[in-house]
């Protein structure tokens, strides 16, 4: 197995977004549950209708959805009190699984819209009693995996069964249990697993699934990889943590064996929202349902640069921290309908405007010698927020925006005069701009001095060491949005404890600053 440590340098794009309830997103229907609380979601279309298949707390949820507003339930199918409830399809066949028990729920749903929905439970194997199941998947050739299989002796990364030959009493394959798997893709012989407690992004060959092989394993940016999502081609991989603040990260998955990280975009910062799920649509779109801040719609047409141009809040008490809102998006309906369900508030239906961004990139590079300044800020100040970018360690960097007009983008570095200009934004029109920034009048011998400082070694995994500077340093490390992750002082770091990725640490030395870039492995 390979580990592979992403060097995070493109995770400075920042995009803050007002607090206006939608954007690119016209709301379709909705449907409460009153005090019963939702889950995750999927969907279901036969014969001319389409459907909401709800996980709630007491069970499963029918829906016909066919006409949005006038949203009607036709079958519960009751289950284990759980929070957590996940839904698949198979054919005209409703897969369910939960942590509240009952192994699982096969639904058929053949007779809809009329309200007859039999149903029947799978949980005994040649192996082992399948109790509990956390998510579950199942791939164009009818192979289900369940994920996170509790009562199954080393089925906790997966458990598969063939579902072909009958549909109702699935054929046991057999179980993995190397790490555990949160939840995962799979398209061919081929496994995308967030192996959520490991903090990886794991590429599987399952064409044997009781013996898959590991083609790479990649920690994403939270270390904490809920749930991973590749494009048609399988040469983009998405990723989300289920962490506060945490980032949706696109790789160059073109191969498998060695992922590359291409860049990586999160909705308001500042908010410490916190990302649930990612799906691919049409191939560069990304629909990621968001928690607090609802349904987050990203152009990833420029992976390097994805951007978020579309958004509907389905929680109105918020959009910070914490676990409430919306759960899960299912956006495959053949209406072109997208359906969410919101823990508090309910089934909603809307329908997605897909609108690319208007895209900002270059680099920032010191007037005097054209050295790239690495970590410099490029703000973006327009009417639906206010966009921040940090340069990579070579001085470039990626922004956005999701309408186009006359913004004005600022470019600032400690050290330097804050720069200025107006520039035209056009959807789908890559901005390019080299700016060069002149040094601070105050910007005296000391400051030179401290800017030759040595930083070694970088990449670094133990002890960060400054070299070449006398009397004391004081040090801050930030994150590459520029939150402050610790301070300190002298001229070796401990910086064990730090989630893999890149940072900013700024020095304090006889009355000058500086900033640099390095990479924690």
């Amino acid at each position: 197995m390979k580990k592979l440590l992403i060097v995070l340098l493109a995770l400075g794009f920042v995009q803050v977004l007002c607090a206006q309830t939608q954007v690119n997103f016209q709301l379709k229907g909705h449907r409460g549950y009153g005090d019963t609380c939702l889950s995750n979601i999927w969907g279901y279309a036969a014969n001319g209708r389409e459907y909401a298949l709800v996980g709630t707390c007491e069970g499963l949820s029918i829906v016909d959805i066919t006409t949005p507003s006038a949203a009607v339930e036709v079958a519960m199918v009751p289950g284990a009190h759980s929070i957590w409830r996940e839904i698949k399809t198979w054919d005209h066949y409703a897969y369910v699984v939960t942590e509240g028990g009952g192994g699982l729920t096969i639904v058929n749903l053949q007779d809809l819209p009329n309200g007859n929905v039999p149903y029947t439970h799978y949980q005994l194997t040649p192996d082992d009693t399948i109790t509990n199941a956390h998510t579950i998947f199942i791939d164009e050739k009818g192979i289900c995996f369940l994920f996170g299989a509790s009562g199954f002796l080393s089925g906790q990364g997966y458990v598969a069964l063939d579902l072909n030959a009958d549909p109702e009493n699935p054929q046991y394959l057999g179980r993995f249990g190397d790490f555990y798997i949160h939840d995962a893709f799979v398209r061919g012989d081929t496994m995308y697993a967030g192996a959520i407690l490991d903090g990886y992004a794991a590429i599987m060959d399952v064409s044997d699934v009781q013996n898959p092989v590991v083609y790479s394993t990649t920690y994403t940016p939270g270390y904490f990889t809920h749930n991973v999502w590749p494009n048609k081609d399988a040469s983009i991989m998405y990723t989300t943590d289920e962490v506060s603040s945490a980032y949706v990260a696109a790789y160059d998955i073109s191969d498998p064996t060695f992922p590359v990280f291409k860049g990586a975009v999160r909705s308001r910062p500042g908010s410490l929202a916190v990302p649930h799920n990612v799906h691919v649509v049409n191939n560069d779109w990304l629909a990621v349902s968001y928690y607090t801040q609802g349904i987050v719609l990203i152009d990833a047409h420029r992976p390097t640069n994805p951007v978020i141009t579309g958004y509907f809040d389905t929680y109105p008490f918020g959009n910070g921290n914490g676990f409430m809102g919306n759960w899960g998006v299912y956006p495959y309906l053949p209406s072109g309908n997208w359906i969410l369900s919101d823990i508090n508030t309910g089934l909603w239906i809307v329908k997605p405007t897909f609108q690319r961004a208007a895209y900002l990139e270059g680099t920032v590079a010191d007037s005097t010698d054209g050295s790239p300044i690495s970590g410099a800020q490029v703000s973006v100040d327009y009417p639906f927020g206010f966009d921040t970018a940090r340069t990579y360690l070579d001085g470039s960097f990626t922004s956005g925006v999701l309408q186009s007009g006359q913004f004005n983008v600022s470019y600032s570095a400690p050290g330097y005069i804050t720069k200025t200009e107006l520039l035209t934004f056009v959807p789908s029109f890559v901005t390019t701009r080299h700016v060069k920034l002149l040094r601070s009048p105050t910007f005296g011998q000391d400051e030179a001095d401290l800017l030759k400082f040595n930083l070694f070694p970088n990449p670094v995994s133990d002890h960060l060491n400054i070299d070449g500077l006398q009397g004391d340093i004081a040090w801050k490390i930030f994150r590459m949005d520029g939150s402050l992750h610790n301070t300190g002082n002298g001229s070796t770091i401990n910086v064990q404890s730090l989630v893999p990725g890149a940072y900013i640490i700024e020095l304090e030395n006889q009355g000058s600053r500086a900033q640099r870039v390095f990479v924690k492995e």
